[in-house]
């Protein structure tokens, strides 16, 4: 999401007549970066202040391709929590303006197997899907630490995980990644998912010093 409003920027600057850039695209990006950064940290009431900003200053456009993707991105952040897709406004969208890559996106998001093609996915998931579709966890795990962009990283993973592939070693690449970013409502959710993980596994042990970081860093927070 974030390289495809860049390129925005880098139309309107390389334009021959050097227009200036609209108010709603700095508006827009700034807000719906902040949506993201603000869900994942788990600040939800503050995450939907951005989320309608960024919805508000992208109609601004009129560019429903653009509009699509901001619905998109608000999918995107409930597949990596673990939310209900809110599929609505986007279908809507869809309806009147079907953009290919944003379609393959929401199908991806979806989890319908047999729909998505990966060659006109955002360019980060081809690689990944094309290996998801084989199926096997370190070839797909592999791709995936390949994935620079924190976010689509761990949107690759919560993918993966409700295909039922990527498991511990998905959940750490996850945990690590929340970390390092500070998303406590991330970071949270995938510790959870990984002390069940070596529970049904029969770690015990392992499991048990799983539970007590999780409920150290619930109190801290």
């Amino acid at each position: 999401m974030k390289r495809n409003l860049l390129i925005v920027f880098f139309l309107l600057i390389l334009g021959c007549s050097a227009p200036p850039i609209p108010d709603w695209t700095y508006e827009s990006y700034n807000a719906l970066e902040s949506y993201k950064k603000t869900i994942l940290e788990g600040k939800t009431a503050l995450s939907a202040l951005y989320f309608e900003r960024a919805v508000n200053e992208t109609k601004r456009s009129g560019d429903l391709k653009l509009l699509g993707r901001v619905y998109l991105t608000r999918m995107a952040m409930e597949t990596i929590l673990q939310l209900p897709l809110s599929e609505k406004e986007y279908r809507v969208i869809a309806n009147v303006h079907k953009d290919p890559e944003n379609e393959q996106f929401y199908r991806l998001l979806r989890g319908d197997k047999d729909k998505v093609e990966s060659d006109t996915l955002p360019m980060p998931y081809r690689l990944f899907y094309a290996a998801l579709r084989d199926g096997n966890e370190e070839i797909v795990s592999d791709t995936v630490d390949r994935i620079e962009d924190p976010i689509s990283r761990v949107v690759a993973i919560a993918v993966c995980d409700k295909r039922g592939i990527c498991r511990e070693r998905g959940y750490r690449a996850v945990i690590d990644t929340a970390s390092h970013q500070g998303w406590k409502a991330v970071l949270l959710i995938y510790l959870q998912k990984l002390a069940d993980d070596q529970e049904s596994r029969g770690e015990k042990e392992k499991a048990v010093l799983t539970r007590k970081k999780l409920d150290l860093l619930k109190e801290a927070f």
